[in-house]
């Protein structure tokens, strides 16, 4: 764009007034040019957003997700699920996270895939703040339908208020709807009053595969939750009372995997967390696990310090683990 004064820009040079009025009647001419262009990008801008908007919204009426056939989508989701641990109550991962994204995959989602809500972990401290939480943990369950459920339960997670008497007790009652999917459970420190609620359950969970509990023992003892048929996996650890684990209704002999963990405590009575008086129970439910006539293998982890064992539990064959 060619100026009477190309060679003076960017110069110190000073015009004089003559030239001063020239300069402005260029300008105001080109002010006004440079509107006009403005307001016309303006105009194109609103006419590329329409025709994009369009463009957009009949591109995703033939998107290959839309057309996904709903066992593909399912096989997806379910890869979205958590593979180390169960699934958490939370928007930011699978199953929460997919049933945003829209209305069809949350219909899907919560209708047609029982087997994405096969794993919840239940922070109890967090679900009993709200009541709705309880009644999502509720929802939650009753979408697995019968599907054989995993699920975790712990208590005293940090940063949230101890809940109350009735918070818990409202939870408690709440899971027993799906006592009999129960596959894999595991419990950190379950509080007395949750067991409790247990207690009244007179028959054990029949699909109830594995099992892991940490916390008292004593809580544990009398329920019913461990005299299932299917049981082969049982985890115990706990700071003290594990004398208790030889008491517990538990068909001994059909379990292949055992975890015996005392773990360290101040008690001055257990300074290592077991009492060997009952030496005799322990001794007979270890050999009750070397069923010589099965060919099952075992797992037998003692967490107590070796002193702490008596003598044949370091003799007797067939050595632990085998």
């Amino acid at each position: 764009m060619l100026s009477l004064f190309s060679d003076r820009l960017g110069t110190n040079y000073v015009p004089s007034d003559e030239e001063i009025e020239q300069i402005k009647a260029d300008l105001f001419s080109r002010t006004k040019e440079l509107a006009r262009l403005d307001n016309r990008i303006r105009e194109l801008s609103e006419q590329r957003d329409k025709i994009q908007g369009y463009v957009d919204s009949h591109k995703a009426l033939i998107s290959h997700p839309r057309r996904l056939p709903l066992d593909i989508l399912e096989a997806i989701f379910l890869a979205c699920l958590p593979t180390e641990r169960n699934a958490a109550m939370t928007v930011r991962e699978a199953p929460l996270l997919l049933c945003r994204i829209c209305s069809s995959w949350r219909v899907a989602g919560r209708e047609f895939m029982a087997r994405l809500w096969t794993s919840l972990h239940i922070s109890v401290d967090f679900v009993t703040v709200k009541a709705s939480r309880n009644e999502a943990v509720d929802q939650w369950l009753q979408r697995a339908a019968t599907c054989p459920i995993s699920l975790s339960i712990a208590h005293g997670a940090w940063g949230w208020p101890v809940p109350t008497d009735e918070a818990v007790r409202a939870l408690a009652k709440s899971l027993p709807t799906s006592w009999s999917s129960w596959r894999h459970v595991k419990f950190v420190s379950m509080s007395s009053v949750m067991s409790q609620v247990f207690e009244g359950i007179r028959q054990a969970p029949p699909r109830l595969e594995s099992f892991i509990f940490t916390g008292d023992l004593s809580l544990l003892s009398p329920l019913n939750l461990l005299d299932a048929p299917s049981l082969r996996h049982l985890s115990l650890q706990t700071h003290d009372h594990l004398h208790f684990a030889p008491s517990l209704s538990v068909a001994w002999h059909e379990l292949t995997h055992l975890g015996l963990n005392a773990l360290r405590t101040q008690n001055k009575r257990y300074p290592s967390g077991i009492s060997f008086s009952y030496s005799k129970n322990v001794r007979s439910l270890y050999h009750s696990l070397r069923r010589p006539q099965a060919p099952l293998k075992y797992q037998l982890i003692l967490g107590c310090h070796k002193q702490s064992f008596p003598s044949w539990i370091h003799s007797s064959s067939p050595p632990i683990g085998a």
